[in-house]
């Protein structure tokens, strides 16, 4: 799937369910974000990181979702576009009667991105 900014495409890799779930994820460098998010050395920025987890739990859940809260978010590694274009999301949803809770991170083979709990609720 293509998220409405072109900045990824994202695609359900396994899991059916809300537990373990895992997403492939391919980062279009020419992006113009990129060139705001650092000239000369571009980065994915962390808001679109955070905002690509909710994107795949929408999916999961099979509804919109917004954020509540981040509980934790820990930034561990850049991502640079051009070097880490293929990517993996990892997700572990729990739903409660105002939302849901999730786990999530970014990473690729050898590297862990981001890791993050987030509090999301159904869009209005």
């Amino acid at each position: 799937m293509k998220d409405s900014l072109l900045l990824y495409d994202y695609n359900r890799v396994n899991g059916n369910h809300t537990q373990n779930v895992e997403y492939s994820v391919r980062t279009n460098p020419d992006n113009p974000i990129f060139k705001g998010h650092f000239p000369g050395r571009p980065v994915l920025p962390g808001v679109m990181i955070l905002r690509l987890f909710t994107l795949c739990a929408s999916d999961v859940c099979g509804k919109d979702l917004m954020m509540q809260r981040t509980v934790q978010s820990k930034f561990l590694n850049f991502v640079d576009p051009h070097v880490h274009s293929e990517l993996t999301v990892h997700l572990s949803i729990s739903e409660d009667e105002d939302g849901y809770n999730v786990g999530a991170e970014l990473k690729n083979s050898t590297t862990s991105f981001t890791k993050a709990i987030l509090r999301l609720i159904p869009a209005p």
